[in-house]
C-alpha cells in the first residue's frame, strides 16, 4: 500500500514540475541577448545554420522551414517572420517559435519549442530599433493567442515528451501570468486547469540570498485546478499511446488496457495549486480529490482539504544572461545548476491534512483514516495522526491508534517494515491458514526487525488474541515472528501474491500476565509468560490420535477431524508466577507443552457441586505432549497437591499419564476423600475432615484403583445414623484402594454421573493396627477402641470391614454392668431413675485366630477362630486393661467360643446409653465371679440383664453358680444374675440351695 502511494505521489509531483519547466522555456527566451549593433536585415535575415538539425521538429510546409528571421541567443534562438516597431517602446514579433536548449548545446537534448502563432509583443522603456539593435531595458511581454510548448522524449526510452498549451501569456519584472485555460501533458500525465501566476524574487537583500539558492522564481500558482491525470506507473503506456487532439489534449475515452497496476490517477480540488520555490513544496487546498478507477473494477481515492508535496534538492529555473533576463530576475542567474527539462524532481515528502483525510484504496484491499497522513518519500516512511485515533486498514487487518508511523522494508516493499503506534490503539487481522488475531495496548505497538525476525512489542495493557487459541494480556507483550514464503495463491488472495506471511515464533509477557485460552484461564495475575510456537508439521501426530484430557463422551463430530485435538469443557482456572508454552501452530493452534513455575494452583469447576471440581497445586507444574496423544503431567510442591471429584493426592511430586489415565506419586504421599457414611448420615455439629491415607514409598493410581505401597496410614470420620461419630486411623502396609467409579483426570465430570466419587474399597496387606474414638450428638465421649488384625479390607460404601487373624480388639465404652454379685433392691424401694448417677464404662478386650468383620450400619462385631472375650467394668477411659487377670470382678464377664458376636442397640428412652449384646457360638464357655456356664450358645443382653445359655441337642448347656452352690444342666437356661434368678428349659439337672432358689 505504502509503495503505491509513495508512486502516485511521485507521478503528482513529476506533473506539477512541468509548470515550472514552462516558466523555464517561456520567460528567458522572449529576446536575445546583447549584441554589437548591426544591420536589420543581416540581424533579422534566415540563418541556415540556426535551424541546420531542427527540421524534425516541424512539419514540412511549416514557417518555420520556410527561411525565418533568427536571433540567436546562448540557450536557443528566436525565429519570427514578421516584426514592426512601435512608438510607445514595443516591438511586435509574429508569428513567434522559441527554440530553448537547457544545456545551451543543440546537439545534447532535444530543444523546447515555444510557438505562438499569433506573435509576441515586447515593451521597453524605450523605442525598440531592431535594425539598430537598440533594445533599451525590458519591461513586459506578451504572447498572443493560443501558446503551445512542447518537447519531445529525451530519449526514446524516455517517456517524458513535453505538451503545454495555453493563451495570452503575459511577462514582466515581478510575475508571468496567463487568467486562461492552461492545459498540459508530460508523458503519460496530464492535466487542465486555469489562471497560472508565476512570481520572482524581489531585489531585497533576503531575496537575494533565496535566489542564489532556489533560482529567480518565488513561487508558481495555478489559481483553479480542473483535473491532473497523473500515471500510477513508469510504464504506463495507455495515455501515451492514445491519440491527441490539435491541443495536445489526451483522448479522455477509457484505455481497454488498464489495470489495478497502471491506471492513471485523478488529481482535482477547489482551491488553487501553488508552489514555493524557496519552501520547496507544492500545496493544494480546499477539497483536494485524487481518485483512480478501472473499468469494471473499484476507484481509489484520496481526499483531504491539504496535500502539501516537499522535494529534496530542488532549484526554480535559471534565467540565463541577458537583458530580458537581468529585467524578470532582477539580475543575471546562476547557471550552475541542471535545467534540463528531463531532470526530475525528487519528492522528499508529502502531508496530507483534513477533517479527516480519507485514503481508500480497494484495489489493494487498503484504507486509512487520520487528521494527518505524511509521507517521507526518501525514507520510505508513513505517519497518520488523529486527535481520536488514525486508522490503518490493508485487507483482513487494521490499525488503530493517535500516531501511526510506518517504515517500508529495505529491498522489498512487500516485507514487513518497521511500526510504531503511539497511543492506545488497537490491532486486528488475519493470519492466513491460521484465523484472526487482534491486539490492544494503552501506550504503544513497535514493530521492527530482529535478528533474521520481526520483533512486536505492545506496551501498556497489552493485550493478544489468537483465534481458536485464545488470549494474553500484561503490562508488556513481546511477540518475535517468523517470515514465511506465501503458497502458491498469493497468500490465500489477501495480500497479494510474493508476499511473506508471518508466522508467530515466540512470545513474552511480563507483568500482570493473564492468559484467557480453551486450556487454560488465569485465576490470578502472574508475572511472566513465554511461549515457543511450533510447526504443526514439525511435530504433528499419527492420523486418528487424539489427546487424553480432551476426550468426551458425546460422538465425535467433523471437527475432531484434525489430529490436533480441541479441549472439551471449560478451561482449567490457574495460577503461578512464570506460565512457559509450546504451542503447534497449523490450521488449528493447539497447546502442547506448559511449565508453570511458583505458587501454582490449578481448578477446573465441574458444576455446582465443589466435590466435581479438579484441582492442581504446587511450586512446579510440568504438561508435555497435549496435542500429540501424550498428556504427560509432573507436579513439585512442598507438598504438591492434585485432585478431582472428591478426591485429593499430595506428595512431594505428582506424575499424571493422561492418555493412559494413571498417576503416580514416588516416596511419602496422602491420599483423601470425603468420607461416604458422613454424607448419608446425620448431619455432623462440626465440620467432617475427609478420609486420608497416607504412606511413604509411593502410590500408583489408574482412576479407579490407587496402590499404596510402604507404611500406610488410614484416618478418617464416620457419622452415624443417631448423630455419633467416629474417629478412626488404621496403620499398615501395602494398600489398595478402590473408587465407586473412574476418574478421568483433568477432565469435566461425566455430565451422566449422578453421585459423587467415594472409595468402594481399602484393602490392607500384613499386620494392621486400629484405632477409633467415638463421641455422641452431644460431643461427649461414647466409646474408645484399638484393633490389631491382619490383611483388613474396609467397604466404604455399607461401612463392613474385614480383617484376618490373629488379631484382638480392645473397647472402652459407656454402657451397663453385669453386676451380678448385688442383690436386688428391697421390694419397697423406688428404683432409681434411668440415667442418673456417675457415667459407668466398659471394658471389652476380644482375641481371635481367623476372621473379622466390623459392620459399622448394623453396630456389630463378629469374629471367628477361638475367640476369647472379657467384658468388665472400668473406673476410667484410661484405666490399664490385663487382658490375662483372672480377677473379672462382681460385673466381669468371659466368653470363650469359636466364634462371638458383639452388638449395639439404642435404649428405647433415647436417652439412657446404648445397650449391648454378646453372642458366643460353638463351644462356649462364659465365667463371671459369682457362675461358669457352658453351652453351644451363649448370650448376654446388658439392657435385659439375662444371660441365656443354649445347648445343641447334643450337649446340654450347665452353669454352676456361687451363689447357694447351685448346678443346673438343660436345653435352655435364662439366668437373671442380679436377681440370682434361674429359669430353665428342658431340665435334665438341677441343684439350687435354699437360697434364692428358681422362682
Amino acid at each position: 500500500m505504502i509503495v503505491r502511494l509513495m508512486r502516485s505521489a511521485a507521478g503528482l509531483g513529476a506533473a506539477l514540475g512541468l509548470y515550472w519547466v514552462y516558466q523555464l522555456a517561456v520567460v528567458p527566451r522572449v529576446e536575445p541577448p546583447d549584441r554589437p549593433a548591426s544591420s536589420a536585415e543581416s540581424a533579422a535575415s534566415a540563418s541556415e545554420p540556426a535551424i541546420r538539425g531542427l527540421e524534425k521538429y516541424f512539419a514540412a510546409d511549416a514557417w518555420q522551414r520556410n527561411q525565418p528571421k533568427v536571433l540567436e541567443t546562448e540557450h536557443g534562438a528566436l525565429l519570427f517572420r514578421e516584426y514592426a516597431s512601435r512608438d510607445d517602446g514595443t516591438i511586435e514579433l509574429a508569428p513567434v517559435t522559441l527554440l530553448y536548449y537547457p544545456q545551451g548545446d543543440p546537439s545534447a537534448v532535444a530543444p523546447v519549442v515555444i510557438d505562438a502563432p499569433q506573435g509576441a509583443v515586447l515593451q521597453s522603456d524605450r523605442a525598440i530599433n531592431l535594425a539598430r539593435g537598440d533594445f533599451g531595458k525590458p519591461i513586459a511581454g506578451r504572447l498572443q493567442g493560443n501558446v503551445t510548448i512542447r518537447r519531445p522524449r529525451t530519449d526514446p526510452d524516455h517517456d517524458d515528451e513535453l505538451y503545454l498549451a495555453a493563451r495570452n501569456v503575459q511577462i514582466d519584472r515581478q510575475r508571468i501570468w496567463s487568467p486562461n485555460e492552461v492545459e498540459f501533458r508530460f508523458g503519460p500525465h496530464w492535466g487542465r486547469g486555469s489562471d497560472l501566476r508565476i512570481r520572482f524574487h524581489g531585489s531585497d537583500a533576503r531575496s537575494l540570498s533565496q535566489r542564489r539558492r532556489t533560482g529567480v522564481v518565488r513561487e508558481m500558482e495555478l489559481a483553479r485546478i480542473d483535473k491532473i491525470l497523473i500515471a500510477a506507473d513508469d510504464n504506463f503506456q495507455s495515455l501515451n499511446a492514445l491519440p491527441a487532439d490539435t491541443r495536445g489534449r489526451p483522448d479522455p475515452r477509457p484505455a481497454s488496457n488498464r489495470t489495478p497496476e497502471n491506471a492513471p490517477v485523478e488529481l482535482r480540488c477547489r482551491g488553487p495549486f501553488r508552489f514555493h520555490f524557496v519552501e520547496q513544496t507544492a500545496v493544494l487546498t480546499d477539497g483536494v480529490s485524487l481518485t483512480r478507477a478501472v473499468p469494471g473494477g473499484p476507484v481509489d481515492s484520496l481526499r483531504c482539504e491539504l496535500l502539501e508535496i516537499r522535494f529534496a534538492s530542488l532549484r526554480a529555473p535559471n534565467l540565463p544572461g541577458g537583458a530580458m533576463g537581468r529585467a524578470a530576475g532582477g539580475m543575471g542567474g546562476s547557471r550552475s545548476g541542471d535545467d534540463s527539462p528531463s531532470a526530475r524532481p525528487t519528492i522528499d515528502r508529502f502531508l496530507a491534512k483534513g477533517g479527516p483525510v480519507e485514503f481508500d484504496w480497494p484495489s489493494r484491499q487498503t484504507s486509512a483514516t487520520a487528521d494527518m497522513i505524511e509521507c517521507y518519500w526518501t525514507e520510505r516512511r508513513l505517519v497518520l495522526e488523529g486527535a481520536a485515533g488514525a486508522r490503518l486498514r490493508y485487507g483482513a487487518n487494521e490499525l488503530r491508534s493517535q500516531r501511526i508511523d510506518y517504515r517500508l522494508a529495505e529491498g522489498n516493499a512487500r516485507r514487513p517494515g518497521t511500526l510504531l503506534a503511539e497511543g492506545a490503539g488497537r490491532l486486528t487481522g488475519e493470519m492466513p491458514g491460521r484465523g484472526s488475531f487482534s491486539a490492544s495496548w494503552t501506550e504503544s505497538l513497535h514493530l521492527r526487525p530482529h535478528e533474521n525476525r520481526h520483533w512486536l512489542s505492545i506496551t501498556g495493557d497489552a493485550s493478544i488474541a489468537l483465534d481458536r487459541f485464545g488470549a494474553f494480556s500484561a503490562r508488556v507483550v513481546h511477540l518475535f515472528l517468523n517470515e514465511e514464503s506465501p503458497s502458491g495463491d498469493g497468500g490465500h488472495g489477501t495480500q497479494g501474491k510474493n508476499a511473506p506471511r508471518l508466522a508467530p515464533d515466540r512470545l513474552l509477557a511480563e507483568g500482570d500476565v493473564r492468559i484467557d485460552s480453551p486450556w487454560l484461564r488465569s485465576a490470578a495475575p502472574s508475572d511472566a509468560l513465554r511461549v515457543w510456537f511450533e510447526r504443526e508439521s514439525n511435530a504433528r501426530p499419527g492420523p486418528g490420535k487424539t489427546v487424553s484430557h480432551a476426550r468426551s463422551n458425546a460422538a465425535p463430530d467433523s471437527d475432531r477431524a484434525d489430529p490436533l485435538a480441541k479441549p472439551v469443557g471449560p478451561p482449567l482456572d490457574f495460577q503461578g508466577n512464570v506460565i512457559e508454552m509450546r504451542v503447534l501452530a497449523g490450521p488449528l493452534m493447539a497447546l502442547d507443552d506448559v511449565t508453570v513455575a511458583g505458587r501454582v494452583l490449578i481448578r477446573r469447576s465441574g458444576g455446582a457441586s465443589p466435590q466435581s471440581t479438579v484441582q492442581i497445586a504446587g511450586e512446579l507444574l510440568q504438561v508435555s505432549g497435549l496435542a500429540r496423544a501424550q498428556g504427560l503431567v509432573r507436579v513439585e510442591g512442598n507438598p504438591a497437591e492434585a485432585g478431582a471429584e472428591g478426591l485429593i493426592l499430595r506428595g512431594a511430586q505428582i506424575h499424571c499419564d493422561l492418555a493412559a489415565n494413571r498417576m503416580w506419586i514416588p516416596g511419602v504421599g496422602e491420599m483423601r476423600a470425603s468420607d461416604n457414611g458422613s454424607r448419608r448420615g446425620a448431619r455432623p455439629p462440626r465440620p467432617i475432615p475427609p478420609l486420608t491415607i497416607r504412606w511413604s514409598e509411593g502410590l500408583d493410581f489408574d482412576g479407579t484403583s490407587a496402590t499404596v505401597r510402604g507404611q500406610v496410614e488410614t484416618t478418617g470420620v464416620h457419622v452415624g445414623e443417631q448423630g455419633d461419630t467416629t474417629e478412626f486411623r488404621v496403620t499398615g502396609r501395602d494398600v489398595r484402594a478402590d473408587l465407586t467409579r473412574s476418574i478421568r483426570f483433568l477432565e469435566p465430570p461425566v455430565e451422566s454421573a449422578t453421585e459423587d466419587v467415594e472409595l468402594r474399597k481399602i484393602a490392607f496387606q500384613g499386620e494392621v493396627l486400629g484405632e477409633s474414638r467415638t463421641v455422641g450428638p452431644d460431643q461427649s465421649l461414647r466409646s474408645r477402641e484399638a484393633m490389631k488384625v491382619v490383611d483388613l479390607a474396609i467397604d466404604g460404601l455399607s461401612g463392613t470391614a474385614t480383617a484376618s487373624g490373629p488379631g484382638s480388639i480392645r473397647s472402652t465404652r459407656v454402657g451397663g454392668s453385669l453386676d451380678m454379685a448385688s442383690p436386688s433392691p428391697p421390694r419397697d424401694l423406688p428404683a432409681p431413675p434411668s440415667g442418673a448417677g456417675v457415667t459407668k464404662l466398659v471394658q471389652v478386650h476380644v482375641r481371635f485366630d481367623e476372621q473379622l468383620a466390623i459392620r459399622s450400619a448394623e453396630r456389630r462385631v463378629e469374629l471367628s477362630g477361638d475367640v476369647r472375650a472379657t467384658y468388665v467394668p472400668v473406673g476410667s477411659w484410661d484405666e490399664p486393661f490385663r487382658a490375662d487377670s483372672p480377677e473379672l470382678g462382681t460385673e466381669g464377664l468371659e466368653l470363650i467360643s469359636d466364634r462371638l458376636e458383639l452388638s449395639e442397640s439404642p435404649a428405647h428412652d433415647g436417652g439412657s446409653p446404648p445397650h449391648h449384646e454378646i453372642l458366643a457360638l460353638g463351644d462356649a464357655k462364659a465365667r463371671g465371679e459369682s457362675f461358669q456356664a457352658t453351652g453351644h450358645r451363649i448370650s448376654y443382653h446388658d439392657g435385659k440383664e439375662l444371660l441365656v445359655l443354649e445347648g445343641n441337642g447334643r450337649d446340654l448347656a450347665a452353669v454352676r453358680t456361687a451363689w447357694g452352690n447351685g448346678n443346673a444342666e438343660a436345653r435352655v437356661i435364662m439366668i437373671w444374675p442380679k436377681q440370682k434368678r434361674v429359669k430353665s428349659d428342658g431340665i435334665r439337672s438341677l441343684d439350687f440351695g435354699p437360697v434364692g432358689g428358681p422362682r
